[in-house]
């Protein structure tokens, strides 16, 4: 690994990790949907031939896989925001960039 003092490469490099950084809790959010359909199928398929108790383990199980993906999807908002604020407005200038990009669309739905 190289250390450079170019404040360029430096944002880029910080650019990319961030950007992989909301993939991964991007594709952790896409997990915990994927738990909780499997789950509630499990236990459906469950409580309505054995133990129709079981059932009611499942608003409490997606009690905290809602509150995982709330808190993933709060840290990618700030991710966004930082990479908005600190690297877009430094490299290429205030309102351009990826993110300015989709606040920009948004204010205009």
């Amino acid at each position: 690994m190289t250390i450079t003092k170019d404040p360029v490469q430096f944002l880029l490099a910080e650019y990319a990790q961030l950007k992989g950084e909301i993939l991964k809790r991007s594709e952790f959010q896409h997990q915990l949907i994927s738990i909780a359909l499997v789950a509630l199928g499990a236990l459906v398929s469950v409580g309505l031939k054995d133990a129709p108790i079981a059932m009611l383990a499942y608003p409490m199980l997606a009690l905290f896989l809602t509150a995982a993906w709330t808190y993933n999807d709060s840290q990618i908002a700030q991710l966004g925001i930082y990479i908005q604020y600190r690297i877009e407005d430094e490299l290429i200038g205030e309102g351009l960039g990826w993110e300015h990009a989709i606040k920009a669309i948004a204010s205009v739905q």
